[in-house]
């Protein structure tokens, strides 16, 4: 981070550090603060967008540009800039800071991805993306970008990506809501662009895309498939004694479903045809949550990863290690109850501006 390509410590590494230890320059010191709009330590609700806030004095902050935490996939939801933990004398806050000339206008209106998605995720996102950029990328594929205009225009509000107990941290569903059903040109470019994304040569017949099963629903929904041979896959074949995945897309009147779990996307449609209730019956009424997590569910989802990734008998030294420090304080945190961070009905996003978010605690719910 400090040196050249000559291995050398560069001048504007060594004035940077040499000011952020200044005693003396608080304008040195202060260049991240400047850099996140911060502003003073002592004025933790100057730069808030809600006007509900009350000042507080704030100890410790942490904040983080939105590029850092998505792995390069920041670029499709461009409207989220930063979030921020502050904690101060009445515990710890949630910030997020946007760019509203790039947030889409329906980019907040999560309620009908909610509506959409099975009761009890371990944690969901709701992200306002930019679908012209994201339509980009069929180019890539073979694809006119002009022809997947007319898709695009069908999908509203954010997509939502989340992770449930039954599947695994590396098979999450992604749920993009739709104001109408697609056309029969619009569907049959999905149906390439699936084809072109999903697999490899290797999974397919000489054709390239003989292996990838349609099917019609009752409702009108319709489904892609395709099976990928994997170790890390979640399903087994009992005759072959091979693992895959399901991968899936489908089609349904008010929304696209995608996920590397088949089963994931079987839930989806059972809460679109009501035989499956939603996250959305587990929030307050009207509320606009950004994302849902669920402190016990998560907890052990990690937990599970966390060795699934150090078989036994070929790290010893990382899973007593995970067992003694890791178990511990996953065990702490799955104590913690299901939390939707919510933005409050009168906070505005503005150009340069902090949004203060809240914490809300959901009731258990029992699912059938």
């Amino acid at each position: 981070m400090l040196t050249g390509r000559d291995g050398k410590v560069a001048e504007s590494g060594r004035a940077l550090v040499a000011g952020l230890l200044s005693s003396s320059d608080a304008t040195a010191r202060a260049i991240y603060r400047e850099r996140f709009a911060l502003g003073r330590r002592d004025s933790f609700n100057a730069s808030l967008g809600s006007p509900s806030a009350a000042p507080r004095t704030t100890t410790h902050t942490i904040a983080v540009r939105a590029r850092y935490l998505s792995f390069g996939y920041q670029r499709f939801f461009p409207g989220v800039e930063a979030l921020r933990f502050d904690f101060a004398d009445h515990g710890w806050s949630t910030s997020v800071r946007f760019d509203p000339a790039a947030l889409p206008a329906d980019g907040l209106r999560t309620q009908p991805v909610w509506e959409m998605l099975p009761l009890d995720p371990s944690a969901c996102l709701a992200l306002p993306v930019d679908r012209r950029a994201a339509a980009t990328l069929a180019a890539s594929f073979g694809i006119d970008p002009v022809e997947m205009q007319g898709a695009v225009e069908a999908l509203a509000g954010p997509a939502a990506a989340c992770w449930y107990p039954k599947s695994r941290l590396y098979t999450p569903i992604f749920v993009a809501s739709a104001t109408r059903p697609l056309g029969a040109d619009e569907t049959e470019l999905l149906a390439r662009l699936f084809a072109a994304v999903v697999g490899s040569p290797d999974d397919a017949d000489e054709s390239g895309e003989g292996d990838i099963t349609t099917s019609h629903l009752h409702d009108g929904a319709r489904l892609w498939q395709r099976r990928v041979v994997s170790r890390d896959g979640v399903r087994r074949d009992p005759a072959e004694r091979g693992a895959y995945f399901q991968v899936t897309l489908a089609r349904h009147r008010g929304a696209l479903v995608f996920s590397p779990d088949d089963r994931l996307v079987e839930d989806v449609l059972a809460v679109a045809g009501k035989r499956y209730p939603a996250v959305a019956d587990q929030l307050p009424e009207g509320a606009t949550a950004l994302a849902i997590v669920s402190a016990r569910s998560l907890a052990g989802l990690i937990e599970a990863e966390t060795f699934a990734s150090l078989p036994a008998g070929q790290e010893p030294t990382f899973r007593n290690a995970a067992s003694a420090h890791l178990v511990p304080r996953l065990r702490a945190l799955g104590r913690y109850p299901t939390y939707a961070l919510v933005l409050p009905a009168d906070a505005t996003p503005r150009a340069g501006g902090w949004v203060s978010l809240e914490w809300v605690g959901l009731s258990p719910t029992v699912a059938p």
